[in-house]
């Protein structure tokens, strides 16, 4: 980790964010690193609500203090934090999912906040009010379009804190417009993170393919969180 943290100290930092993340998690789900995924056949829509609710409170907070965020206004910095939530919530997952179930499962299976997983029948099935349902075939078909596409790039954490730093700099689709030091900020960052990346890959031309990969996979997802917004507002 010390050399990681001298070579690229802002993927790092990310990536100290996120484990410090997913602590947060297994203390309160009671699970370990080496946590076992358990497979239902009921999909209990309101407990993934809360579950996401929690990783949107308590856990988004860990992101505050992140490089470039902590030089911004605070209303800017809100902004980016707000808007940082659905796309990193719904890419995480995927993530976590192939992170801990592997080969175990097809890319019919997503694996929630607690280990359970489900096939994504059950979940077209499940039982939830009519106002919930159009917003979760959403949900449901992003992570079905994700899965594959992610499970064949197979990123490592590396690559998958690029992405979260990412979707974190990523100024589009704000509540308000950044200012000009603020947008010069971002942009600055988002150029360091690249750096990061290239020394990552050791500047090898073939290995540099794969951003344009990550970059894909986050282009979907934002896409699909404007999707799921069409739907809803305030959801979780």
């Amino acid at each position: 980790m010390e050399i990681y943290e001298k070579k690229y100290p802002i993927l790092s930092k990310m990536l100290k964010v996120y484990l410090n993340f997913t602590k947060l998690r297994m203390d309160r789900y009671k699970t370990t690193p080496e946590r076992q995924f358990t497979v239902r056949n009921t999909f209990n829509y309101k407990e993934y609500i809360d579950m996401n609710h929690f990783d949107a409170t308590d856990g988004l907070k860990l992101f505050d203090d992140f490089p470039f965020l902590t030089d911004l206004q605070e209303s800017e910095k809100a902004a980016l934090i707000k808007r940082f939530r659905e796309p990193f919530l719904m890419f995480e997952r995927i993530y976590d999912t192939l992170n801990t179930v592997g080969n175990a499962l097809d890319n019919q299976y997503i694996m929630l906040q607690n280990g359970d997983s489900y096939h994504f029948n059950t979940l077209n099935q499940s039982q939830m009010s009519p106002e919930m349902t159009n917003v979760f075939k959403v949900v449901f078909s992003s992570w079905n379009t994700l899965l594959p596409i992610v499970r064949k790039i197979n990123p490592d954490i590396m690559e998958a804190v690029y992405i979260f730093c990412c979707i974190l700099l990523n100024s589009s689709y704000l509540d308000i417009p950044l200012s000009e030091a603020g947008d010069e900020i971002v942009r600055r960052g988002r150029l360091i993170i690249l750096k990061e990346m290239k020394e990552f890959y050791n500047y090898d031309d073939v290995q540099w393919e794969r951003i344009y990969l990550l970059r894909h996979v986050m282009l979907i997802t934002e896409d699909s969180v404007r999707e799921y917004k069409k739907k809803v507002v305030n959801i979780v």
